[in-house]
């Protein structure tokens, strides 16, 4: 085993984060991890968000518009699930 020391705050908190996305990564598979800093936009002119990952799952709030805002919390399969105003599931491939 290693032991890591940090020089100052900024080494430090780099070090956190990079523990943060390995072990994020171990848990959900390399696609997860892949996830840009678990942020991102809707590119689609409307992008529904549901109450699970699948189309069949009930729509909960109006289509997000082109450009909204997202924080990824979670990936499955072909959906992130996100939080805007609400939390839910969108198809991941509307997301960049």
């Amino acid at each position: 085993m290693k032991i890591i020391l940090a020089k100052s705050i900024q080494e430090l908190v780099v070090i956190i984060e990079s523990l943060h996305f390995f072990a994020f990564w171990l848990k959900n598979g390399f696609n997860q991890y892949l996830i840009d800093l678990r942020v991102g936009k809707v590119t689609a002119s409307s992008l529904n968000i549901r109450s699970g990952p699948d189309v069949e799952n009930e729509k909960i709030t109006p289509s997000l518009t082109k450009g909204t805002k997202l924080t990824i919390l979670d990936a499955k399969d072909w959906w992130y699930k996100v939080r805007t105003e609400v939390e839910g599931w969108v198809f991941a491939k509307h997301v960049k």
